[in-house]
């Protein structure tokens, strides 16, 4: 065992001795030096290449910037005069709606020509022409489909109640020999339900001549909404009933002659219910969505 120490410790000796002559120290300096180079060249490299590569960016970034097209600014929409509900009318005369389910109903502002929310002039309905009156719906704007949903005319009897009115059902006089009052309702978006004014206008004729005529304004019918809350939800919109007594002849087309009165008693008399649909603030904004038309006969006694 004390010849091996001896022998280790010899050896650490000679090895301590080489490393540190100066022959060995100067080639160790050397190839440190050459490290150190090396080193520097990587580094050098690299940075020129990072310098070359940001250079070419900001060359190509100027031009692709310059090449890109300006996308064209978007026309600023028409102002918003006021929002009540759902509601939302603008300056150019346009609607805007949210329904129940949250989509949103946009609508055109009314043409020159389009039908008022007001009452017909007595002169007006009684030029009627009742041969070009088309049953069932007829939308003025294609979103009103969106809106409204199924027309159920009615017919009142004596003790108010409301009873279908089917097309060309015959229905009977009251008691009085008078013609029963007519009266109108819809389905509709609940939404949308509160703000539709309705506008009717009825028609009794005899031999496709008017011989009187009426025209109400509703702007707040009753509203019943069904299921609220629900994938369901709908609105029952009930307008006011049309009072025949509140009608006005129309002289000038069916003279009252005795032989005219007793054929006219002894016909069967043909009645139009028009019914007007508008979306309306209450404001004075208007939009017609659809005319409802139905038609129904009562024979009176001679």
């Amino acid at each position: 065992m004390d010849g091996l120490a001896g022998a280790a410790m010899d050896a650490s000796a000679d090895a301590a001795a080489s490393v540190s002559s100066p022959l060995t120290i100067d080639v160790l300096e050397s190839r440190i030096r050459a490290g150190r180079r090396a080193r520097r060249v990587r580094f050098a490299a690299v940075a020129c290449a990072a310098v070359l590569a940001t250079g070419g960016a900001a060359l190509a970034v100027p031009h692709l910037v310059a090449q890109a097209p300006s996308a064209p600014l978007e026309p600023a929409g028409p102002e918003a005069l006021r929002t009540e509900g759902a509601l939302t009318v603008y300056a150019d005369g346009t609607m805007s709606l949210v329904t129940a389910a949250g989509a949103i109903v946009d609508l055109p502002a009314p043409q020159p020509d389009s039908t008022p929310y007001a009452t017909a002039a007595v002169e007006e309905l009684c030029a009627t022409d009742v041969t070009s009156l088309a049953t069932g719906w007829s939308y003025a704007v294609p979103q009103a489909r969106e809106l409204l949903g199924h027309a159920r005319p009615q017919h009142v009897a004596e003790d108010r109640s409301r009873h279908p009115a089917a097309q060309g059902q015959q229905i009977a006089p009251t008691r009085f020999g008078d013609l029963t009052p007519l009266a109108f309702e819809l389905d509709a978006d609940a939404a949308a339900a509160p703000h539709l004014g309705v506008r009717a206008s009825a028609f009794v004729t005899w031999d496709h001549m008017v011989l009187a005529a009426q025209s109400q304004l509703d702007g707040a019918p009753a509203v019943d909404v069904v299921a609220p809350g629900t994938a369901q939800e709908t609105a029952t919109v009930q307008m006011r009933a049309l009072e025949p007594s509140h009608s006005d002849w129309c002289v000038q087309r069916k003279p009252h002659t005795q032989d005219d009165a007793a054929s006219a008693s002894a016909l069967p008399l043909t009645r139009y219910l028009v019914i007007d649909v508008f979306l309306i603030d209450r404001s004075g904004s208007s939009t017609l969505l659809a005319t409802h038309t139905s038609w129904t006969r009562t024979e009176l006694p001679q």
